[in-house]
């Protein structure tokens, strides 16, 4: 029923959506989204233009590896772009307060890694870049878990996505994290929605999620932000509503595809999260153990 609701509200548009607005979100609490980092200009940090300069979202991989859109590292939205200059920017990550003024919550790039097959718009084709850092962040700050490799999630799934973006069109980037809820949308139902609209195809690597409103969207500042479902990053922004709730889902990159790769640009061997990690390690000491005893 759930599936048909939004397949109805899909292809007609709710009555709501018509109306050019976004849900501010819920407002974050320290450490509900430790890997969640703000990207930020430093040329452009004047509060009257953008919040401490924020363009994009990202999600640490691991301390010294951010995961972001390839669309977000370069200058400009043109098929001629260049990357950009990575001394003017910055990461911001493990707080929830853009204005706050945290030297150990800072760090700055120094080597960006654009996906190899990497197409911008309007195709939004293997549409990731990995960031390195100048230094990793603190072990208080954690990074995500990655999914299993080509891992598919259940219709419906309830995700979270948290960022700095703007609450409405007309406002600028958030200086404090939000974050919404979003549902893994059908495939095929967002291919047709997709379809209809002629302008983009939705590919097996792209992951489809919308509020159950239909209404709340991303919106300036919100590219590049992590998908989580189940403690582990699934998606990476790479398509939203452009702060418009109209009934269209947005476009995450499906992060499960593409898991060889970051691992190869990051070393990030493992998704076992730490406290599983530790169960298994106990669990091979327990069964040495017994071995030895018999």
């Amino acid at each position: 029923m759930k599936i048909f609701c939004i397949f109805v509200l899909a292809l007609c548009g709710a009555a709501t959506a018509s109306v050019e607005r976004v849900t501010g979100g819920n407002i974050a609490q320290p450490n509900q989204f430790p890997s969640a980092v703000s990207i930020q200009h430093t040329m452009q940090a004047e509060p009257s233009r953008l919040i401490q300069g924020h363009v994009c979202g990202g999600t640490l991989v691991t301390r010294l590896y951010v995961l972001t859109t390839g669309t977000c590292i370069m200058q400009t939205q043109e098929p001629d772009s260049l990357p950009i200059i990575m001394n003017q920017y910055r990461v911001y990550a493990g707080g929830v307060n853009l204005l706050e003024h945290n030297v150990d919550r800072i760090r700055i790039p120094v080597n960006i890694t654009l996906h190899r097959d990497y197409i911008g718009p309007p195709a939004y084709v293997n549409n990731l870049a990995i960031i390195g850092l100048n230094a990793p962040f603190g072990n208080d700050i954690i990074p995500v878990a990655l999914p299993s490799a080509g891992s598919q999630l259940p219709t419906m799934t309830q995700c979270y996505a948290a960022g700095w973006g703007a609450d409405h069109i007309n406002f600028t980037e958030s200086s404090v994290q939000r974050y919404v809820s979003n549902y893994i949308y059908d495939q095929q139902i967002c291919t047709i929605r997709y379809n209809l609209n002629s302008w983009m195809n939705i590919l097996p690597s792209m992951l489809c999620a919308a509020s159950w409103d239909i209404v709340s969207a991303g919106c300036t500042g919100d590219i590049g932000n992590g998908l989580i479902c189940n403690g582990t990053l699934h998606g990476v922004l790479s398509v939203s509503n452009n702060c418009h709730g109209n009934g269209v889902p947005e476009v995450y990159v499906r992060v499960a595809d593409y898991v060889p790769w970051i691992r190869e640009v990051t070393g990030a061997s493992s998704t076992i999260q730490p406290g599983m990690a530790m169960l298994v390690l106990f669990a091979i000491v327990q069964f040495i153990t017994v071995k030895i005893i018999s």
